[in-house]
């Protein structure tokens, strides 16, 4: 039913469809035949085989509908329905699953892939070294030499067509390469610039109309995929490459849905199905999956249909799950595991497109990461090592580099089978692990990746896991902990857990994986375990911080975020405040932090208790919160300290407000000893906090109110007496306020409840002082005045 034309082109019906045959004997490593014993040379042999063939019976070519599109007779299928048939097909989901896949969702993967690459680039692209390319590599070039690879069928000789066909193909073999052509090195900038001019030649030649031209610029640049002489500079080539996948994919998509738009004369529904799609837009679609058949490499070939993935959208409905399958397995004839690897990463981004979280599940996905621990642990590390190293002499590869050139792409694979993780696939990939434990980063992005929830359920069998991989286990076990915050462990598996780990943990001699280990286990234990777990834990820091020779940056830093999970978790847990706070191994930990550091975990330590739960604790000064009390006078006076001349008025009102609430939060019996008790702290107060008026003028209300309490009890001298040390010591602080109109205040009411209590001489003495301050202070237009000079 297809015919060939002159011009290069095919045929179907009055339908015509432009393919590129230069992709199909374009081959470097073909082997020249002699000329002597080519047979197509012999051209009269030629002839004479040619005559001899018995003619084959000519199969009439149906009529063409009014469309120009060639209607198949009952029980024929297209050859992209043949293909499809012979792929295992699972049971397809009904029609509203359909739609509800197809649903222009948020899609919170390739979101948060579009951020992250970034990233990835600027990771793998610090490395400064040289790339080999050949000059020659031009795909524009390429389309201009292959128009002379043509050949006609206008010779009236019936043997003449196939005469030019076996010439051309043979003058293109036989082609010697240009003698000008090179290879020469360039740049890590300039290659990267290079795949960059690619793209923007695709998009030009797209915009031209000229499609042919604009696919071999596209699969010109997915072929540098499949290139590993730098495996160091591969993550970020596939950055820059998968750029270009996603604009091809979009062209070739808004193309399709612009001609079934066109047909329909309206716009597509975001729910549509196949039903929906002309004819000629399905003839469209179809042809691009044609030529993506025709991609005689497999790399290029799976990468271009992968970019189609949602293009399927215009021919089938429910599919989607047979397809990504078909797919994944078809990346399993990719030798290279770095290649396979990241083809498989680009297969989990682009089927989030088609298949999301929560419409249907994608165990394609599981198996792509089943096949990569297979085929790691079959192409050993020591042989992975070896080739990388053969191809790129100069710069030596080792484990811990090739780890991380294949960690960006485990983690999104990873990150892919988590958005439809339930219990069977976290099972099945531990087990999985399980046969080949050596890569400690597999097993490091699936504990980062899968839910909290799932993870909780196979705790000790992770354990264990851990405990068989080589290499470092300590970011494992901090990553451990850190997911188990989320979800406790089983409470039958809880001691064991505990025991098995810390048991690890604490024998390091290595202080900072030390203090690395024991950060992630201080959140696990301050969320599901008692607080005298967390005593014991931070007794061991202590232990281990005293038998280091000195404290680095790093080693601050890591106390520094242990003492603040302590801080943030008493807001929550109030009963920290009378275990952990108060001792002396938190105290201790608390002391070896340098002045400023200090400074600052004091005043959080400070605002945690003031702000933990609208301030309900009340701290009882003669119960069993004196300690307490105490710890927080001393961290109050430390901030307060803190503070000078050149501090910031937001500073000094944070420092001033919290100590407020601290104050406040002090109570005692209202009897002669807890009146004692109260009136003493708060004339250490204010010796202690001397240089912040706000705290001063709490003080004086506080002691007011103590006096105004004790009116009751007037009557005994006791009494009478203690309120009068109230009114002296408000006589006294009152004058060191900065405030004239709030020593007016203050000094007015002192005079009221002196009256109250019967203390004339007292109230005399407010009101004469009351008296001389209206006198100082100024009037309101000298007062505008100072505050304008001021401004």
């Amino acid at each position: 039913m297809a015919e060939a034309r002159a011009d290069g082109t095919w045929s179907i019906g009055l339908k015509k469809m432009t393919l590129s045959i230069s992709a199909s004997v374009v081959e470097n490593d073909l082997v020249l035949v002699v000329e002597d014993e080519n047979p197509l040379r012999k051209v009269k042999s030629v002839l004479k085989e040619v005559e001899s063939v018995e003619k084959l019976e000519v199969i009439p070519l149906q009529q063409p509908t009014q469309d120009g599109v060639m209607v198949l007779e009952e029980g024929e299928i297209d050859p992209l329905s043949a293909m499809l048939s012979t792929t295992s097909i699972a049971p397809s989901p009904t029609k509203g699953s359909i739609i509800q896949a197809t649903v222009e969702m948020k899609n919170e993967y390739l979101e948060e892939w579009a951020i992250q690459k970034e990233n990835i680039f600027q990771e793998h692209a610090g490395d400064t070294f040289k790339v080999k390319i050949d000059t020659s590599d031009d795909p524009v070039q390429e389309e201009s030499v292959n128009k002379h690879l043509t050949y006609s069928e206008d010779d009236g000789l019936p043997q003449s067509s196939t005469i030019r066909k076996a010439r051309a193909r043979l003058e293109h073999l036989e082609k010697k390469p240009d003698a000008n052509t090179t290879t020469i090195e360039v740049s890590k900038n300039e290659y990267i610039d290079r795949v960059k001019t690619l793209q923007s030649d695709f998009v030009k030649a797209w915009s031209n109309d000229q499609k042919v031209l604009a696919l071999r610029i596209a699969i010109k640049c997915f072929k540098l995929l499949g290139d590993v002489s730098f495996p160091k500079l591969y993550p970020c080539l596939f950055v820059l490459v998968s750029d270009v996948l996603d604009c091809f994919s979009t062209h070739v998509y808004e193309r399709i849905k612009a001609i079934a738009e066109e047909t329909l004369n309206k716009p597509l529904p975001w729910n549509f199905t196949s039903n929906d799609i002309s004819i000629e837009a399905k003839e469209t679609c179809r042809n691009w999956f044609y030529k993506t058949a025709c991609i005689r490499e497999l790399l290029p070939r799976i990468y271009t249909e992968i970019a189609l993935l949602q293009c399927y959208r215009f021919l089938c409905d429910g599919e989607y799950p047979q397809i990504v399958s078909r797919l994944s397995n078809m990346i399993r004839g990719i030798g290279d595991p770095t290649i396979a690897l990241y083809t498989r990463m680009y297969l989990s981004l682009a089927s989030s497109k088609v298949l999301p979280p929560g419409s249907s599940s994608n165990p394609a996905l599981l198996c792509s990461m089943q096949d990569y621990m297979y085929s790691m642990h079959q192409f050993s590390r020591d042989h992975a090592l070896a080739f990388y190293t053969e191809h790129d002499t100069e710069h030596e590869i080792t484990e811990l580099e090739l780890r991380e050139i294949h960690s960006p792409a485990v983690e999104w694979l990873a990150k892919g089978i988590a958005l439809y993780a339930t219990g069977m696939e976290a099972e099945l990939l531990l087990a999985q692990y399980k046969k080949y434990p050596e890569n400690g980063m597999v097993l490091s992005h699936l504990i980062k990746t899968f839910p909290s929830e799932k993870l909780a359920e196979h705790t000790m069998a992770i354990v264990y896991l851990i405990k068989q991989t080589t290499g470092s286990k300590v970011d494992l076990y901090r990553c451990l902990c850190s997911q188990l915050v989320h979800a406790a462990p089983p409470e039958a598996d809880k001691l064991a857990f505990l025991n098995e780990v810390w048991g690890t943990i604490t024998q390091l001699t290595d202080i900072h994986a030390y203090l690395t280990c024991a950060t992630g286990f201080i959140q696990l234990l301050v969320a599901h375990y008692s607080s005298r777990e967390v005593i014991i834990l931070l007794k061991d820091i202590v232990r281990h911080l005293n038998t280091a020779e000195n404290m680095d940056a790093k080693m601050y830093s890591l106390l520094q975020t242990i003492m603040s999970v302590i801080i943030l978790e008493a807001r929550r847990q109030l009963y920290y405040f009378s275990t952990i706070i108060t001792s002396s191994e938190f105290l201790t930990l608390l002391g070896m932090f340098r002045l400023m550091t200090s400074i600052a975990l004091s005043k959080r330590l400070l605002e945690t208790f003031v702000r933990s739960k609208k301030n309900q604790l009340r701290l009882q000064l003669l119960g069993p919160h004196a300690a307490i009390v105490q710890i927080l006078f001393s961290l109050s006076v430390r901030v307060h300290d803190a503070l000078d001349s050149l501090s910031a008025r937001a500073d000094i009102n944070e420092t001033s407000t919290a100590i407020c609430n601290f104050l406040l939060s002090l109570e005692a019996p209202n009897t002669r000893e807890g009146d004692k008790a109260m009136l003493q702290i708060f004339m250490d107060a204010r010796s202690a906090f001397y240089k912040l008026d706000k705290v001063k003028q709490c003080l004086i209300r506080l002691v007011l109110r103590m006096s105004v309490l004790a009116y009751p009890r007037i009557h005994m001298s006791s009494s009478r007496n203690f309120v009068k040390g109230c009114l002296a010591y408000c006589h006294i602080t009152i004058p060191s306020l900065m405030d004239p109109i709030e020593k007016l205040k203050l000094m007015t009411s002192c005079s009221k409840i002196a009256l109250l209590s019967h203390c004339l001489p007292q109230m005399d003495a407010f009101v004469k002082a009351s008296i001389i301050l209206m006198t100082e202070i100024p009037s309101i237009e000298i007062a505008a005045q100072e505050a304008q000079q001021n401004d």
